[in-house]
């Protein structure tokens, strides 16, 4: 997953770093050729551990340097604002979401996209707090490390795109029910078009009207979703997984492809993460519906 992420980087990105956990010479390591470009660092050594800080810190200005003119160009900026709460008990809670705020000059009711997200965020705090009056003692009682019995869940700002007049904007969750054996990662996008402000809800926006564009799209994701997972076509899991309207309804615009997420167990095993598919927009344009088109700049009105 990450060197199909690094694709989309720029070269002098700093995203994957590579350590060396052995006191051995480097060319006696066999890595992927794809990071053989990349610099090494001797985690054995002391100043490890200060190379791999600095070296996330220099990326941490670059990207700061790189938001703030996106925030320019696009005349759009935005904030995010941390929102913690916690709670010990016989399920205790933590979370911890980045509540966002949007202003602009040229898009007057940008603040609503704030609404609609940051309910959706307040939801999932609640959800999550409710076990603070559904207390169950006998349960948990046996849990003594408080993380086992604590139930965790977690949203944060990844990134935001913009296409012409549609911004997508992702969140990153990770959540752990008490008591579960892991974790459930998964990537949320929420897409509007900005002028006039509208809520992209489905992936049927997307599409011209019929089933025939669907079945064209599903079957070119169940197609690259065969070869990312290294499986067959018609794999039972992941043609229940890509069946409905719902099941393709988590997509973001980028600049030159749609990127679609799939939630852990929707698609594959745990163990196989999750899958995303990146389909270019000259790739299928002719199953793209006549606004979707004229909104992400592909035709003229």
């Amino acid at each position: 997953m990450s060197l199909k992420n690094l694709e989309e980087k720029l070269d002098d990105d700093i995203y994957i770093i590579p350590v060396l956990l052995d006191d051995v010479e480097q060319e006696q390591i066999e890595r992927p050729v794809a990071l053989q470009h990349i610099q090494m660092i001797n985690g054995y050594h002391a100043e490890g551990k200060e190379q791999i800080l600095d070296s996330i810190k220099t990326q941490f200005e670059k990207m700061k340097i790189e938001l703030k003119h996106i925030q320019e160009e696009a005349k759009v900026f935005w904030t995010a604002k941390p929102v913690k709460r916690s709670w010990d008990g016989f399920p205790g809670y933590k979370v911890n979401f980045d509540f966002i705020e949007f202003q602009s000059n040229l898009y007057q009711d940008i603040h609503h996209i704030a609404d609609i997200i940051n309910g959706k965020l307040t939801e999932k705090v609640l959800s999550t707090t409710s076990c603070e009056v559904e207390q169950d003692f006998d349960s948990f009682s046996d849990f003594k490390e408080v993380e086992t019995r604590t139930n965790l869940y977690e949203g944060h700002l990844s990134n935001i795109f913009f296409r012409d007049n549609v911004i997508s904007i992702q969140y990153n969750f990770d959540q752990y029910g008490a008591g579960a054996m892991h974790g459930i990662q998964s990537t949320e996008c929420y897409n509007f078009t900005l002028s006039p402000l509208t809520k992209i809800e489905s992936i049927s926006w997307l599409l011209k009207d019929g089933e025939v564009a669907f079945t064209g799209l599903q079957e070119i994701i169940r197609n690259k979703l065969a070869q990312y997972l290294e499986c067959e076509d018609d794999e039972e899991w992941m043609i229940r997984g890509t069946t409905s309207y719902d099941d393709l309804s988590n997509f973001a615009f980028m600049d030159r492809h749609i990127e679609f997420k799939f939630r852990n167990y929707q698609v594959c095993c745990y163990a196989q993460g999750n899958p995303s598919i990146s389909i270019f927009y000259e790739e299928r344009v002719h199953l793209l519906s006549k606004h979707a088109k004229v909104q992400l700049g592909l035709e003229k009105n």
